[in-house]
């Protein structure tokens, strides 16, 4: 939640001192209009968008527009240059550090938009609905599994390239009740809870596991990070679909599969914050080792890179 109100909070602080902060000279005009400007599509690029639906950026931008005519009309009408003290320095100094915040921010989250490698195609694993990319993306800051590649923790590597999905209404929302902040402690009352997940690949089941409860929400299964999932062997490559709804697993280890066939729902089970879907790709683990710790392989899901924010429409 506080996230959620950073994001919206920090861009429309900025955009309500470019319009109505004094003093004005063409050097604060300009840092206001890059800080402003900064700040808002860094919120959009790489805000996590569960509390609030992202759709709000757009009036936050048409405030902008109305900030800027504000403030240009208030600089082009002064009569004389107005005095500068060292409140007013200090302001400037504000400014141009949330510029340079708010520009960093932006060109990590595009920096994010191009996979690190050659990405393996896969199908996307559910059949119908809106879905919405939490986590994924080639920087720390969209994609926070990229963490994994910590070489104190060699055993979460497989993970790296890892995505986090929810699913969405049209508006936005990933909860039944559409509400802003929802929090319902209930998994049920999330969209994407219990929706089929399908294979995205065809290949052999290697391993599952479904007896794991589904978690309220926030409360996470430490113990059993992975919660009920299914691991797929992809001609070359392990695929692992996670946070699987407990009991929901229709296959066992052995079964071939064909791209698109059932393999679970989805749940809240594991190291999970809310109900989502978590699938990556990484070559198999050295024998021996965990399962995790083999090469991540940064993936594209019905030939688009997965970053933050991106949607995907399926029918």
């Amino acid at each position: 939640m506080t996230l959620g109100l950073l994001q919206v909070f920090l861009p429309l602080v900025a955009i309500l001192w470019l319009a109505f902060g004094r003093p004005l000279t063409g050097i604060d005009f300009a840092l206001r209009v890059i800080a402003a400007a900064a700040l808002l599509v860094a919120s959009a690029a790489a805000g996590l968008w569960l509390a609030l639906p992202r759709a709000i950026v757009l009036p936050l931008g048409l405030l902008l527009l109305v900030a800027l005519l504000v403030a240009l009309r208030a600089l082009t009408r002064q009569n004389e240059p107005p005095a500068i003290g060292p409140i007013a320095w200090a302001g400037r100094g504000v400014t141009a550090v949330a510029a340079v915040v708010g520009l960093w921010f932006a060109g990590s989250a595009f920096a994010g938009r191009s996979p690190p490698a050659q990405p393996v195609d896969l199908g996307f694993p559910f059949m119908e609905g809106r879905y919405l990319v939490t986590a994924g993306g080639a920087t720390a800051l969209i994609n926070p599994h990229l963490l994994s590649q910590d070489p104190a923790n060699p055993e979460w590597r497989g993970q790296s390239d890892g995505v986090d999905l929810v699913r969405v209404d049209t508006l936005g929302f990933r909860t039944v009740d559409r509400v802003p902040f929802s929090l319902p402690e209930q998994p049920e009352a999330y969209r994407i809870f219990g929706t089929t997940v399908v294979a995205p690949c065809s290949g052999r089941v290697e391993q599952t596991e479904n007896l794991l409860p589904d978690m309220p929400v926030p409360v996470r299964d430490t113990d059993y990070p992975l919660g009920n999932h299914v691991v797929l062997r992809c001609g070359a490559l392990i695929i692992l679909l996670s946070h699987l709804q407990q009991g929901s697993v229709t296959i066992s280890p052995g079964t071939v599969v064909r791209k698109g066939d059932p393999l679970a729902k989805a749940g809240n089970s594991g190291d999970s914050a809310e109900p989502h879907l978590h699938i990556h790709a990484q070559r198999p683990a050295a024998p021996g080792q965990p399962l995790l710790s083999g090469e991540p392989v940064p993936i594209r899901l019905i030939g688009e890179y997965p970053v933050r924010n991106l949607h995907y429409d399926v029918r």
